[in-house]
């Protein structure tokens, strides 16, 4: 059998063809003494069988081309978002003391605010306590200022009727 070796090819394949052929041709004597039914190995179905595991081969290469490219695609991907976060993490031992200062800044900001604030509501205090008292000055006024225009009017109905001459 050794003659008829394929040349270059390595003698695992070579093997693995043996013993493929003979597994087939045992297999083949088995379904006989079971059903009593021939199945002849010929050289035809043999290189079908070839053919069909070359094409499974070369499928299962296919597949596993794309899963290698996709393996490489996502390793770069990777890679590329490590060095993003390497230089997001460089800007940000970069701005570090400027953050710090903001925060201070704005820590002293919300103390200011605050101060602010409680004088705002105490002066919201006056000014309400002073806008109720202007209020009620404000009634007072209105008050004399109707009383003042009543008399008024009186004055000028008792003028108007003692400026006009008496007809009996």
């Amino acid at each position: 059998m050794a003659q008829f070796a394929l040349q270059g090819a390595p003698a695992e394949v070579v093997t693995l063809c043996k013993f493929t052929h003979r597994s087939v041709e045992k297999a083949a004597d088995q379904y006989f003494q079971e059903r009593r039914w021939r199945y002849y190995v010929t050289p035809t179905s043999f290189v079908e069988l070839l053919s069909t595991q070359s094409r499974m081969m070369s499928s299962l290469a296919a597949k596993l081309a794309s899963v290698k490219q996709r393996l490489v695609v996502g390793m770069e991907k990777l890679f590329q978002a490590e060095s993003v976060v390497q230089k997001l993490q460089g800007e940000l031992a970069e701005m570090k003391p400027r953050l710090i200062e903001k925060s201070q800044e704005v820590e002293s900001m919300m103390v200011q605010i605050q101060i602010d604030k409680d004088a705002a509501d105490k002066t919201r205090v006056v000014v309400s306590k002073e806008e109720n008292e202007a209020s009620e000055v404000q009634r007072a006024c209105k008050s004399i200022k109707e009383d003042a225009e009543a008399d008024l009017a009186e004055v000028r109905f008792f003028r108007m009727l003692s400026a006009s001459p008496i007809e009996w």
